[in-house]
C-alpha cells in the first residue's frame, strides 16, 4: 500500500509538471509571435527610412551639383571672373 501512495504522489507531480510545462509553452510562444510582430514593424520602418534616406541623397546630389550651383550664381547676382592669371612656366620647374 506503501507504494501505491508513492505511485499516486508521483503521478500527480508528473500530471503537474507537463500542465506547468504547457503553460510555459504557450506563454513563450505568445511572447515569440509579439516579438515578430514587433520586428516586422521595425524591418518596414527601416526599409521606409532607407528609401527616405536615398531620396534625400538624390536630391542632395542634384542641389550640389556644378550646374545646379551655377545656376544658382548667377540667380543670385555672380558673375564670371573676368580676369585672366598668368603663370611663368620657368616658375615650375626651379
Amino acid at each position: 500500500m506503501n507504494y501505491n501512495n508513492i505511485a499516486k504522489k508521483l503521478n500527480i507531480l508528473f500530471v503537474v509538471l507537463v500542465a506547468i510545462a504547457v503553460c510555459a509553452n504557450l506563454y513563450m510562444s505568445d511572447k515569440a509571435s509579439t516579438a515578430g510582430n514587433a520586428l516586422s514593424e521595425l524591418e518596414s520602418r527601416v526599409k521606409a527610412l532607407s528609401l527616405e534616406n536615398e531620396n534625400l541623397e538624390n536630391k542632395y546630389a542634384v542641389a550640389s551639383s556644378m550646374s545646379n550651383l551655377t545656376k544658382l550664381a548667377f540667380e543670385n547676382g555672380f558673375t564670371d571672373s573676368q580676369s585672366e592669371f598668368y603663370t611663368s612656366p620657368d616658375l615650375a620647374l626651379r
